[in-house]
């Protein structure tokens, strides 16, 4: 069995990007202005800022189990006090446990699979 030491998962903890930011970086438009956001779980701040200068309108997320967190604080402060739309959606099922960008629907007769942020459904 392959171990792996703590610090080598708490390295790997910073070296990774989070979804929202990997969506927005991925983007099939040219720009993300005005686009809904979906994830599994509410974003911290780091992301809260990405969102925020990136110009998205709203953020749907499936679950908020952090919260209490610092980062998760700030992050809710941070879109609210830039007028970012923040919608639950509790036991959606197209949402996944993680947190993973999906949409529920397709543009140009092709399924979005996940990472992809779009202007509105078709």
């Amino acid at each position: 069995m392959l171990r792996i030491s703590n610090a080598v998962i708490n390295a790997y903890l910073w070296l990774v990007c989070h979804a929202e930011l990997n969506a927005i970086l991925n983007k099939n438009t040219a720009d993300v202005k005005d686009c809904t956001i979906y994830v599994a779980l509410f974003p911290c701040n780091e992301c809260a800022k990405v969102i925020i200068q990136s110009g998205i309108s709203e953020v749907v997320y499936a679950c908020d189990k952090n919260s209490d967190k610092q980062e998760y604080v700030a992050s809710r402060r941070l879109l609210e006090m830039a007028g970012v739309k923040l919608t639950s959606v509790q036991s959606s099922p197209l949402f996944t446990h993680y947190s993973t960008v999906l949409m529920p629907y397709k543009i140009d007769d092709r399924p979005f699979l996940g990472n992809e942020v779009g202007r509105e459904a078709v």
